[in-house]
């Protein structure tokens, strides 16, 4: 929680102006509040002054004030400890990492014995050879509910997460 505002909320489009790398920047927001827009400059501006910087913009004036009500998840106690997997995968470049992350935690919600509380994106690798695609990485924290999960059970967890990435976004598990 920072300035009053919960950073878990906030979200990435690519939709900076056109000064940004088109592929290379995003906006940042919360709600209907636009608070800012990052990146690299745009190639051929980049080329024309002969320099390759990347920057920030933030509007203060759009960060919601800190007596707005902030909701706040309900705290759930686990007895189990939970269990951190890795996934990296290959997808479309135009692939918002954001839709990955909320498809892993809608595979935790429709569970009965596990709950996903937390998908971190940890790294994101564009290859030369791969042209359209980039790597996202992820760290997946599954959290058993009634008992230990076995490993049949977290291989079969595993495999619903990259089948239902692979069918919704065509996701490839990179070896």
């Amino acid at each position: 929680m920072s300035l009053g505002v919960n950073v878990n909320n906030i979200k990435l489009k690519n939709n900076a102006p056109g000064w940004y790398h088109p592929g290379r920047s995003a906006s940042f927001s919360i709600g209907k509040f636009l608070l800012g827009y990052f990146g690299e400059l745009h190639p051929k501006l980049a080329r024309h002054y002969e320099m390759k910087p990347v920057f920030f913009e933030i509007f203060p004036e759009n960060i919601p004030s800190k007596n707005i009500e902030i909701s706040k998840k309900d705290f759930i106690s686990y007895n189990l400890m939970p269990i951190k997997r890795d996934f990296a995968f290959w997808v479309d470049k135009d692939v918002l990492s954001e839709d990955l992350v909320n498809k892993i935690l809608q595979v935790g919600n429709n569970n009965d014995f596990l709950d996903i509380p937390k998908v971190s994106i940890f790294d994101v690798y564009e290859e030369n050879s791969k042209k359209g695609k980039k790597s996202l990485a992820l760290e997946v924290l599954i959290q058993p509910l009634n008992e230990t999960l076995k490993d049949k059970q977290i291989l079969e967890i595993s495999n619903l997460i990259v089948n239902k990435l692979n069918k919704d976004f065509g996701a490839i598990l990179r070896q």
